[in-house]
């Protein structure tokens, strides 16, 4: 499948009526690139990143608005952190037709390895260090074909919303066992090297794009490939 193939939605709520019944109409646009993590592992989900530029920007609205990107260095202790999605309930009943929001407690990396350990997954398992875990109450989690949605957590420090993860695996549904989600701060200098080396190359008389970073990320060292 090509970008150009891809259809793009935000703002979408109800996936059933197609947004005609909705308070807020969804807006779409179609694909122009994608570009997928180099060290992405189609079997395993490591390094489970992957990025859509679309052909034109999305409108601000008060139901469609973007989330923040961690920092490669930002650290706090996050709190009401949330996942979205429209896959299934529970295991074999049927998929959502509204979008989800299920309440998921991060789980420190250590602590998710040894709880995974306890599973058919056996006493050897290692959790990959592209990995953050949430979840892991009996009830509250995301499920089958939820893969790929947002796990977006508060800041405590100034409000913002920030991604932190991707959904990406999880050992059954409703489980007391967390789930994995790609973990978007290992991924925020790719991330910020890929966003802005397509600017340079969409407005290549602008030389500012040359050494700067788009999301201001100083750490992030950015070296565009022609």
């Amino acid at each position: 499948m090509t970008a150009d193939e891809l259809e793009i939605r935000c703002g979408e709520w109800d996936a059933t009526n197609r947004g005609f019944e909705e308070p807020l109409p969804h807006q779409i646009r179609t694909g122009k690139r994608m570009v997928l993590h180099p060290d992405f592992n189609s079997r395993t989900k490591y390094n489970n990143f992957g990025l859509i530029f679309v052909n034109e920007n999305f409108r601000p609205e008060p139901h469609v608005h973007p989330v923040c990107l961690p920092s490669p260095d930002h650290q706090e202790d996050w709190s009401s952190c949330v996942g979205n999605g429209w896959g299934r309930v529970d295991i074999g009943e049927s998929y959502a037709t509204v979008l989800k929001k299920v309440n998921l407690p991060l789980v420190n990396f250590d602590s998710c390895e040894s709880r995974l350990k306890s599973t058919a997954l056996g006493r050897f398992f290692k959790l990959h260090k592209s990995f953050i875990c949430a979840g892991g109450e009996v009830g509250e989690d995301l499920c089958e074909s939820d893969g790929g949605g947002p796990l977006t957590c508060k800041s405590e420090r100034d409000g913002s919303l920030y991604q932190l993860g991707i959904t990406s695996l999880g050992y059954g549904c409703n489980l007391a066992v967390p789930a994995l989600y790609a973990d978007v701060q290992k991924a925020a200098c790719w991330i910020d090297e890929q966003v802005s080396c397509n600017l340079e190359q969409e407005f290549e008389e602008f030389e500012t794009f040359r050494t700067s970073s788009y999301f201001g990320f100083d750490s992030c060292p950015k070296t565009c490939r022609r």
